[in-house]
């Protein structure tokens, strides 16, 4: 059996993946940076035109093949709603330097969190490894979903008091 691989990305200029990605309205923020290849300062900052600037000038490969920095992607035509996360504080470990995040979910996702079985093999996946997440207690009780949301072990409480306080203070918070 002959297999031959397919790699549209082969070869291709890093910069333009990144535009292309850009183009499209997907939204990444960096949560790790490698220690020695970029400042701590680049945590939490959202992927965009002057972030690729600022990481060309230090000299790294801007799409971070070489493990100098990791992304978690938020929003793009593909999801149904952007993914919320509370950036909190930084942690050192094994040579990378991580920000601390809280998965937020709120409004409907909940209800797809509770019903979609593939999502939650992920939720399980990404509490196993230490990631906080939470959910809304006032959208998870309106759309009934509450129990199920406690039975995969996600915290769920009121938002709206400590959401509001987030937002007013200079706590970051993602909210694409």
């Amino acid at each position: 059996m002959k297999i031959r691989p397919y790699e549209p990305l082969w070869k291709r200029e890093r910069r333009d993946l990144l535009n292309e990605f850009l183009q499209l309205g997907f939204k990444a923020t960096i949560i790790v940076i490698k220690q020695g290849a970029l400042s701590s300062s680049f945590l939490g900052r959202t992927l965009d035109q002057q972030v690729i600037t600022d990481m060309e000038k230090t000299g790294i490969d801007p799409s971070g093949e070489k493990g100098e920095y990791h992304t978690v992607v938020t929003d793009g035509p593909i999801f149904s709603s952007a993914i919320h996360l509370q950036l909190k504080d930084q942690v050192v470990r094994d040579g990378y330097c991580f920000l601390d995040v809280s998965f937020i979910i709120w409004g409907a996702p909940a209800k797809l969190v509770s019903e979609d079985v593939n999502i939650q093999k992920k939720v399980k996946e990404a509490l196993d490894k230490g990631v906080h997440i939470t959910a809304c207690k006032a959208c998870a009780d309106q759309l009934g979903v509450t129990k199920t949301l406690e039975k995969l072990k996600i915290e769920v409480k009121y938002w709206g008091v400590p959401l509001t306080e987030i937002l007013t203070s200079e706590e970051k918070l993602l909210t694409i």
